[in-house]
């Protein structure tokens, strides 16, 4: 792709400039405060006058089993990958409200999950 660049690093450092940083299943493999780091160094990357620039995160949303229509299955299933997410990497699944937190713990002021 012409107008992509994979960039090497660390991000809990810095990130460097961006007009776009996409996470895929990343933020779940840490605690809070290294979510929050990561996500403001995403937002120092990114030029706060330049109107359309982003960061766009893939993963996961934890939802209470009437959201799933009291599918029991697909609540379990959640919960099992958090613990996965607990035992392998100290980190956590989130359901909606700890985003909306933790976007806010890093100086985000709007957001937009789709389900």
């Amino acid at each position: 792709m012409e107008n992509l660049e994979f960039v090497g690093g660390d991000m809990f450092d810095k990130i460097p400039h961006a007009n776009a940083i996409f996470l895929k299943w990343i933020l779940h493999n840490w605690e809070d405060k290294d979510f929050v780091k990561i996500l403001q160094n995403c937002k120092k990357a990114i030029p706060e006058k330049d109107k359309g620039v982003k960061v766009i995160i893939f993963d996961i949303v934890l939802m209470d089993s009437q959201k799933h229509n009291n599918d029991e299955s697909v609540y379990k299933t959640q919960k099992s990958m958090d613990m996965d997410m607990l035992v392998f990497y100290g980190g956590k699944e989130r359901n909606e409200k700890e985003w909306a937190t933790l976007f806010q713990a890093a100086g985000f002021s709007d957001y937009k999950i789709f389900l």
